[in-house]
């Protein structure tokens, strides 16, 4: 489980090429691929400080923010939502 202190990043959407990403304040950042192996995805304006990036190889998503934090979403067979796993 992520900490609020570690990132408060937990919840992460996937629809076909776009992502929502849940901060704190329970707003809405959105992202769209930026390219067509879908590795990186481009936030929505204002959010440029914002990198996500795909790494096929762990089905992983990863999400960086202005404050140095770091969180992994992987995801599950099951269901379009991943869940997080902050690294700092």
């Amino acid at each position: 489980m992520v900490s609020d202190a570690q990132a408060a990043y937990t919840r992460l959407t996937a629809h076909g090429s776009l992502v929502q990403v849940k901060p704190p304040d329970n707003s809405t950042i959105g992202f769209t691929k930026a390219n067509a192996a879908g590795v990186n995805y481009e936030p929505q304006v204002g959010a440029e400080s914002y990198p996500l990036t795909f790494a096929a190889s762990s089905n992983t998503l990863t999400l960086s923010d202005g404050d140095e934090n770091v969180v992994t979403f992987t995801r599950t067979a099951t269901d379009h939502v991943l869940g997080g796993e902050g690294v700092c």
